[in-house]
C-alpha cells in the first residue's frame, strides 16, 4: 500500500501546483489597467473632447481613443499637445491609442478683427489771401499727409 500511496502523493501534489499555476494565471489574465485621459483649456475659448472608454473604469491599454478640438467663436486654436509634446490634429481631431495615463492641453487666442481704416477730413487755408507756393492748389487725397507749420 505504500507504493500506491506515494504513486498518490506524487499526483494529488502535481495536480495541486498546476491548479494553484492555472489560479495565478487566471488572476493574471483577469488583471486589467485602466488609464484616465485628463483635457486642459480654457472652457471660454474652445473645448476638447473624448470619445467615451468602454470600460467604466477608463480606458485599457491600446483602446484607440479620437479627441475633438474646437475654437469658440472669437478665438483660433494655438497649440494642442499629448502629455507635453505637440501632435498634429487632421480636421480638428486627434486619434490615438492609450498607452497610459493621457493629458491633452489645447491653448486658443483671440481672434483681432482687421483695423478699420481712420479717414480724416483736413483743411489747410492761408490767412490774408497769402498763398504758399508749397501747398497745392485744390484739395488732394492719399494715404499720407505731410503738414508743416507756415509762419
Amino acid at each position: 500500500m505504500s507504493k500506491y500511496r506515494k504513486i498518490l502523493v506524487t499526483v494529488l501534489s502535481a495536480l495541486l501546483i498546476v491548479v494553484a499555476a492555472l489560479g495565478i494565471a487566471a488572476c493574471t489574465l483577469l488583471e486589467t489597467d485602466y488609464y484616465k485621459i485628463d483635457t486642459v483649456c480654457e472652457a471660454a475659448q474652445g473645448e476638447i473632447t473624448v470619445t467615451a472608454p468602454k470600460a467604466k473604469e477608463g480606458y485599457v491599454k491600446d483602446e484607440e481613443v479620437t479627441a475633438t478640438v474646437t475654437a469658440k467663436t472669437g478665438y483660433t486654436l494655438n497649440t494642442f499637445t499629448v502629455n507635453d509634446t505637440a501632435a498634429q490634429l487632421t480636421e480638428g481631431k486627434y486619434t490615438f491609442k492609450v498607452q497610459g495615463n493621457t493629458t491633452l492641453k489645447a491653448t486658443f487666442t483671440a481672434n483681432t478683427p482687421a483695423p478699420t481704416p481712420a479717414t480724416f477730413t483736413v483743411t489747410v487755408s492761408t490767412t490774408g489771401g497769402v498763398r504758399s507756393p508749397c501747398l497745392p492748389k485744390g484739395p488732394r487725397t492719399g494715404t499720407y499727409i505731410r503738414i508743416i507749420r507756415i509762419r
